[in-house]
C-alpha cells in the first residue's frame, strides 16, 4: 500500500530542527572566526597606518626627537579607537638627511570569543608593522 503525500511530510516535519542543531555549531565558530580575523586585521591595517605616518612625519620636519615621533604615532592609534598599548620603536629619528629613519609598532591580539569556543586557540597574537623611511 503506498502512503499519501500527507503522510511522508509529517514523517520529516522536525528533521530540520534536528538538523540546524547538528549544524549551528559550526556555522556559529566559522562566523565568530571572520568576526575575530576582521578585527585583526583592521588593528594590523591601523598599525601600517600609524607607522606609515609616523616615518613620514620624521622624514619631513627636521629636529623632532624620537619622543615626539612616539606621541605622533600614539595619537594616531588613539584617535582611531586602537584598543591596545602598542610597543613602538623608533630609530634614526634625529640622522642626517639622506639617512633611514625606521617606525616599528607591536603589539598583542586577544581573541576574546574564538578562546571560549576553541580551547587550542592561543589567546594572544602577535601583531607588528613597520616603516622604513629616508630622511629629506
Amino acid at each position: 500500500m503506498m502512503k499519501k503525500p500527507q503522510n511522508i511530510l509529517r514523517s520529516q516535519r522536525g528533521s530540520v530542527a534536528v538538523e540546524f542543531a547538528l549544524i549551528s555549531p559550526f556555522m556559529f565558530v566559522i562566523l565568530f572566526s571572520i568576526i575575530e580575523v576582521g578585527g585583526a586585521w583592521y588593528q594590523k591595517q591601523m598599525m601600517v597606518s600609524a607607522s606609515r605616518e609616523g616615518a613620514r612625519f620624521c622624514s619631513l620636519f627636521d629636529e623632532k626627537s624620537e619622543q615626539d615621533v612616539e606621541t605622533f604615532v600614539r595619537n594616531i592609534l588613539n584617535q582611531s579607537g586602537f584598543p591596545n598599548d602598542p610597543d613602538i620603536d623608533i630609530s634614526g629619528a634625529d640622522a642626517p638627511s639622506g639617512d633611514l629613519v625606521t617606525v616599528r609598532i607591536s603589539c598583542s591580539y586577544q581573541f576574546s570569543i574564538l578562546g571560549a569556543f576553541i580551547p587550542d586557540v592561543s589567546d594572544f597574537f602577535e601583531l607588528s608593522a613597520a616603516t622604513v623611511m629616508r630622511h629629506e
